[in-house]
């Protein structure tokens, strides 16, 4: 092993461990596919030729092509669901203005619909 190697696999062999406790205790099924991710990261750092192998596998040709074309994939889907995370979030927040302004109507200069009308009762 290089000193690469040496360095990164254990901090991701830790980084595995620690999403596999927190899977474990919270059952979150993001912690399951963190400790998957790093788990194949450090098996990746570890066995280089493991990255040619599966390339050579799926007939892209090199490992590096191989991982490229799962980063964009993976950016994709994440830019993806972030957009609808946002669209989600935004929604949410327009509903709440919404029921805010139904049960606390204010006239424009600020002063309350329900005290100076008094037809609210």
């Amino acid at each position: 092993m290089n000193t690469f190697q040496t360095v990164v696999v254990p901090v991701a062999g830790l980084l595995a461990v620690h999403e596999l406790v927190a899977w474990i205790r919270g059952g979150n099924r993001l912690a399951a596919l963190k400790c998957l991710v790093w788990c194949c990261f450090a098996s990746a750092v570890y066995q280089p030729n493991l990255v040619q192998w599966l390339a050579n596998a799926a007939n892209i040709g090199r490992g590096t092509d191989l991982l490229l074309y799962t980063l964009c994939v993976f950016v994709l889907l994440s830019t993806f669901h972030f957009m609808k995370q946002f669209e989600l979030q935004r929604q949410q927040l327009t509903n709440l203005v919404r029921e805010l302004a139904i049960s606390r109507p204010q006239w424009p200069d600020g002063g309350d619909v329900q005290r100076e009308s008094g037809s609210f009762d």
